[in-house]
């Protein structure tokens, strides 16, 4: 193939994206990773345009789309303000089912990803793991154990606790890929059918990952971390199998 037609082939298109495109993506973060609860206020639009350093106009766009996909309710007037909405995570409802069928494919390769990264991550972090970050993950841990069927703080600790995990490898660029992994899988996760039973092999399955970085054990806690996400996957497997076509 001559010179320029291999230069050629090995560009891609530039789909530069949009100001309020960025903004939306910012706070759906926010809101899939569970930083914000449902029903919580997020800053005022004037404030947030401040934060984030664009217009308000610019904002209220991002917001509008946020609106259209069922992630914030923008209420006006006295009291108002922007706030997160509790959406559906029944695996029986409808509109999750089309989701979850409308991105299989990108939660299946999320999944993938979370594989390969997330034990490596474990076993970096096991050598780079600092107090701070380990005082973290027992919280964390904590956390979940005592979310008591609370999906909501029982999933915000967990990803937290994944977070931290990777954020201790000192690795931003797996860290980057954990985050995205985090936030494709986000309502996947929350549709898997949830027990007492489940949460509780959750919190062992979590201390046997902190456990093995505590005592700075690479191998036990890549093993670990392995096993943890193993099982997670077979569950998401398993529910997107059931997925009518």
């Amino acid at each position: 193939m001559p010179e320029d037609r291999r230069v050629a082939a090995a560009l891609r298109h530039v789909a530069q994206p949009r100001a309020h495109e960025y903004v939306a993506e910012q706070l759906r973060r926010l809101i899939l990773l569970r930083v914000a609860a449902p029903g919580d206020r997020l800053p005022y639009e004037q404030e947030l345009a401040a934060l984030l350093g664009v217009s308000r106009a610019t904002v209220t766009q991002a917001l509008r789309r946020l609106e259209q996909e069922g992630l914030v309710n923008v209420r006006r007037g006295r009291g108002g303000g922007v706030f997160t909405r509790r959406v559906s995570t029944d695996g029986d409802d409808p509109a999750v089912v089309s989701e979850l069928r409308g991105t299989r494919d990108a939660i299946v390769a999320a999944a993938e990803a979370r594989a390969i990264v997330e034990p490596s991550l474990a076993m970096l972090a096991a050598s780079r793991v600092t107090h701070e970050a380990l005082a973290r993950l027992a919280g964390l841990n904590d956390e979940l154990a005592a979310a008591q069927g609370d999906d909501h703080r029982f999933m915000r600790a967990d990803t937290a606790f994944h977070l931290v995990v990777a954020e201790a490898s000192r690795n931003v660029l797996l860290l980057d890929t954990v985050e995205r992994s985090r936030l494709t899988l986000a309502r996947a996760l929350e549709a898997l059918p949830d027990s007492r039973a489940w949460h509780a092999r959750s919190v062992s399955q979590h201390g046997r990952v902190l456990a093995a970085i505590r005592a700075g054990e690479a191998d036990a806690a890549r093993q670990a971390m392995a096993d943890h996400v193993e099982e997670s996957n077979r569950a998401v497997r398993l529910m997107l199998a059931t997925l009518h076509p």
